[in-house]
């Protein structure tokens, strides 16, 4: 079976990119379907049987078991050694699921899902090179079955990606797409990986998104990259509709695509000419019903609200933003609520300690700014004014 999760891709683009590699399943497994001749007493095959039951329900612990049991009777039982390995991996055991996924192989060595189990577990591990040579193995080796080659080498593309080899993902995602022409993982990773810049081709980019749309009009990751990529080409009005059709396509996902989706909408609001500052504070209301510290969105709507001059709305939010569970330094954005709050602590809402506290915060991440001289200067001035105060 087949199934992209959508991870986030936060690079270059800022596209929502599919980076969910296939666990591939055995002819066997589950091999429930397989027929069993009756048995008096307990053989290797009811053991399997049992264990892909309890699989079935859930059941991994007593799954493990009963795959001993097999392998106990019948050490080289393939559909045994092949589930048991799925087993550990459903429980993120890698090494031990890639013991019993090397013993299946040598089973039974034309297994392209075991290839390709081996593959997705050297991903897991961090070794794309590894899983980048598995997952073109399990290809070759499945090359009679056109589909099934279309996975592995859709596999193939993500792991090339991740090794930024950009040119071989890309020849990777077009094998998938010319065995399988609607392949969905393939022509929606093409089509991001058109949008970014090593490859950038906007023409290219449109046309596999719009494939890949055509092969699942439901979901909204495509339709959410053309946004991005209409955006980018200067096409708004296809950009706005774009965004709003993958907003209520996210209604129906899952609560983090949604959040997500609503934020690059909000985020389209403020760049838009002339700012649509409604729409985008509205986007950014919602989003923060559904997770009151989704990175940025704090940060974004506090600055909106101290343009307003609403200070009581402002600083909850900004403080929010760069509190301790949820300031992030590599964010450029985060820094720059620091210094505003810094200025706003001494212009707009005096208070000597939080100016101070967030002064010193911004010096000690960014010491040589031009602004932390000016903080600097400036909180002198409140110090000195407050000490001639207490003279007098």
């Amino acid at each position: 079976m087949r199934h992209w999760s959508g991870l986030l891709r936060y690079h270059a683009v800022c596209a929502i990119a599919s980076c969910a590699l296939l666990i591939a399943v055995s002819a066997g497994m589950p091999a429930w379907s397989m027929e069993l001749r009756p048995h008096s007493e307990r053989s290797a095959a009811r053991w399997v049987a049992e264990g892909n039951e309890a699989l079935m329900q859930g059941d991994i612990d007593s799954a493990k078991e009963r795959y001993q049991q097999a392998l106990a009777l019948d050490a080289r039982n393939f559909d045994a050694l092949f589930n048991l390995g799925l087993a550990w991996k459903e429980q993120e055991h890698w090494q031990q699921a890639r013991s019993r996924f090397e013993e299946a192989l040598m089973a039974r060595p034309d297994s392209a899902a075991t290839i390709s189990n081996l593959g997705f577990l050297a991903w897991a591990m961090g070794d794309y090179q590894e899983a980048a040579s598995r997952f073109a193995a399990a290809a070759q080796v499945a090359a009679s079955n056109p589909r099934e080659a279309a996975d592995y080498l859709y596999n193939l593309g993500t792991a090339r990606e991740a090794l930024r080899e950009w040119s071989e993902a890309r020849d990777a995602y077009r094998s998938a797409i010319e065995l399988d022409p609607d392949h969905y993982g393939a022509l929606y990773n093409l089509g991001t990986l058109y949008m970014g810049q090593h490859l950038r081709n906007s023409s290219n980019a449109e046309r596999h998104l719009r494939l890949a749309q055509r092969v699942a009009p439901d979901r909204p990751h495509a339709i959410l990259n053309l946004a991005i990529l209409y955006e980018s080409m200067g096409r708004t009005s296809d950009a706005e509709q774009y965004y709003d059709t993958a907003v209520d396509l996210a209604r129906n996902r899952q609560h983090e695509l949604l959040n997500n989706t609503l934020w690059r909408r909000a985020q389209f609001h403020n760049r838009r000419q002339p700012p649509q500052k409604v729409a985008m504070r509205r986007d950014l209301e919602e989003l923060l019903r559904r997770d009151p510290d989704f990175p940025g969105a704090n940060g974004l709507l506090g600055r909106h609200y101290h343009a307003l001059g609403d200070y009581e709305r402002a600083i909850p939010l900004l403080e929010r933003e760069v509190n301790e569970r949820n300031f992030n330094p590599r964010q450029e954005d985060n820094v720059d609520v620091i210094f505003l709050l810094a200025r706003i602590f001494h212009d707009e809402r005096p208070d000597r300690r939080k100016a101070m506290e967030y002064a010193t915060r911004f010096y000690h991440l960014r010491p040589d700014s031009p602004r932390e001289r000016e903080l600097r200067r400036r909180v002198r001035q409140m110090t000195s004014s407050d000490t001639t105060g207490e003279d007098s």
